[in-house]
């Protein structure tokens, strides 16, 4: 029988300046919400899976999905909603519920899958701090929480990207729950810019791993898209695309030559086409190295070895799956957009500067807030207002 530590207790294990800690998760109250990543001791490198007793950016993480679709283990991404849980004991009872941040949906338990649900019909869990020892699999030690059925008999598992129950204790069945503010993930040093109504910013779609044949190209309205080399003569309008918030961490991807969308992929190994109306959103998962994976639901954008655009599981790694945004024209420091020749704009010491004009300057971050001037700027890419002109200024 496996030997559960107390909740006062805590097991440390260090990767360099990171520490990952097994610890029961603090709770969420209203107006008191705290999110988590929540990170299986599995990685996706299956052929590492008991060497791994600390975060890295392999792990799995538990994600969530529509209403009573079944819940996956994906690999953890910075600022991926969809992984983050917050938990909540219902009524003092020793039970608690797991809730998704991006659909407010809760885990909810159905042998042998696992859904996620929309809480009119609470599925409540046990959790248990454990140092992961097992008799499965002896000198192995696998510390984490474990996250059981009401019932006691099954616990959350993760194996292969799914996410099911399980009768007995694996490094699979445990758990670290780790603040999405102490996640040690690597941030891009340029991010992407959203385009807005006020201003386009057109961007080449690399795939980051392929030598030839690697952009992104729009072919026609419905036809599959494909991957080309680099124009060097003519319009290159075919291999540009604009990347547009929905306001939720998600995005529109949209074509420059036919003003169409990518696809949204609804089954494995299918080809990506671009289409006339937008179909739903895609989320940019920011991997490492200005890297990217470009992902909906349970696929992500994969360039195949025929050079076709094509869907693959959003839980897996690949080459084909790594893609670089790349802005047609570098912003710098002054760069204009539609602007007037006799007014300069440039950033001095974090602060935005105007001059050749008396007009008072609009700031706006990407993605579309107003920003104080008054005060020093934070690191990043503003877009500067001035009457009729506008002009993107980074910000060192």
């Amino acid at each position: 029988m496996k030997r559960l530590i107390t909740l006062s207790m805590i097991v440390l294990f260090a990767i360099s300046t990171f520490s990952l800690k097994a610890q029961m998760p603090e709770l969420s109250t209203e107006g008191h919400e705290v999110w988590y990543y929540v990170l299986n001791q599995r990685p996706v490198d299956y052929d590492a899976w008991y060497n791994l007793k600390t975060w890295n950016p392999t792990n799995f993480a538990l994600t969530g999905g529509a209403a009573t679709v079944s819940l996956t283990a994906s690999k953890a991404r910075l600022d991926d909603r969809s992984q983050q849980w917050k938990v909540v004991e219902i009524e003092n009872s020793g039970m608690y519920q797991l809730i998704n941040r991006k659909t407010g949906l809760g885990a909810a338990g159905n042998d042998p899958a696992i859904f996620n649900d929309p809480l009119d019909n609470f599925y409540l869990w046990k959790l248990r701090i454990s140092d992961g020892s097992s008799e499965d699999h002896p000198g192995e030690v696998f510390p984490g929480v474990r996250i059981i059925s009401a019932d006691g008999k099954v616990a959350m598992h993760a194996s292969g990207g799914n996410v099911f129950h399980y009768d007995y204790e694996a490094p699979e069945c445990y758990w670290v729950f780790t603040k999405v503010e102490a996640m040690p993930f690597n941030r891009p040093t340029k991010p992407i810019i959203y385009s807005t109504a006020e201003n386009t910013v057109w961007y080449s779609i690399k795939n980051a791993l392929r030598v030839d044949r690697n952009l992104l190209t729009d072919i026609a309205i419905d036809g599959t898209i494909m991957g080309t080399d680099s124009i060097t003569t003519g319009s290159n309008d075919s291999q540009l695309w604009k990347v547009v918030s929905r306001g939720d961490g998600t995005v529109d991807i949209i074509s420059k030559l036919h003003s169409g969308y990518i696809a949204i992929p609804t089954a494995n190994s299918v080809d990506i086409p671009v289409v006339a109306v937008a179909q739903g959103p895609w989320t940019l998962g920011y991997l490492d190295k200005e890297q990217y994976n470009i992902i909906a639901g349970a696929f992500q954008l994969h360039l195949a070895g025929g050079r076709n655009l094509v869907a693959y599981p959003s839980s897996a790694l690949g080459d084909g799956s790594c893609w670089l945004f790349n802005e047609t024209v570098p912003t710098g420091t002054g760069m204009k957009n539609n602007a007037n020749p006799n007014y300069k704009v440039y950033a001095d010491n974090g602060f935005i500067k105007v001059t050749g004009t008396d007009l008072q300057p609009e700031i706006l971050t990407i993605t579309g807030l107003k920003a104080d001037n008054k005060n020093r700027l934070s690191k990043g890419v503003y877009i500067v207002k001035l009457g009729t002109s506008s002009y993107k200024v980074f910000v060192n």
